[in-house]
């Protein structure tokens, strides 16, 4: 599965007050079928990062093998290539049976991932 966040925000604007926002779109895609899970989140912060996870595996009924996300702001604290620095809370979801998180060793995101296309799909 390819987690990410889509890069563009979405305005969303509050009915009863007029007030305009920006919302963070959180993407989930599964590599082979390109099956995909979104759902919009004020902010791009640990807590919004974590849930998203739980509800796109919900959504997908099951833990697939591996999680890689694309670098994200909010799940590598310091990038590096060979040793990146993943928050400890993130990697909870790695105790889960039969799981595995994919590491990214690169240093900058790359744009036009699976997650980044499907988002803007």
């Amino acid at each position: 599965m390819f987690v990410d966040y889509a890069g563009q925000t979405m305005r969303v604007v509050d009915l009863e007050t007029g007030e305009i926002r920006q919302a963070h779109i959180f993407v989930a895609t599964l590599g082979a079928s390109s099956y995909t899970y979104a759902e919009a989140h004020w902010a791009e912060d640990l807590p919004n990062w974590i849930c998203g996870h739980v509800r796109a595996l919900a959504f997908f009924g099951g833990v697939p093998e591996i999680i890689i996300p694309d670098n994200p702001k909010v799940g590598v604290k310091h990038p590096s290539r060979y040793e990146p620095d993943i928050p400890g809370q993130d990697l909870r979801q790695s105790n889960l049976p039969g799981h595995g998180r994919a590491l990214q060793h690169r240093c900058a995101p790359r744009p036009g991932t699976q997650t980044e296309r499907q988002g803007q799909s």
